[in-house]
């Protein structure tokens, strides 16, 4: 594991198989992050918390949640569902979108 620092998304700890599929651009407010996570990467989610400025993070996390429409549940989907639980947070996520896949 690596220290990374990316202003807007505090994340500590990324593994390093992560270190190229992170990505952060900054064009006024909020600032934009990107995250990849591969489907054969199987690693602990990486410790991330909210700051309190305007932060749009996407990606494709190949998380699976049953609230999502999925059968079953992923320990990253369970992750994800906890960081989204952050005050002044927010999930936009519409099961019924057709699969990118």
């Amino acid at each position: 594991m690596q220290e990374n620092w990316l202003r807007g998304l505090i994340l500590v700890a990324a593994p390093k198989e992560m270190e190229r599929k992170l990505s952060c651009i900054k064009i006024g407010d909020p600032e934009v992050h990107n995250i990849y996570k591969p489907p054969t990467l199987n690693c602990d989610s990486p410790n991330v918390k909210v700051v309190n400025y305007p932060v749009v993070v996407m990606g494709d996390f190949n998380s699976h949640y049953t609230e999502w429409g999925y059968q079953d549940d992923f320990k990253a989907g369970n992750d994800m569902i906890q960081w989204t639980e952050q005050p002044n947070a927010t999930l936009l996520c519409n099961p019924k979108d057709k699969d990118t896949f």
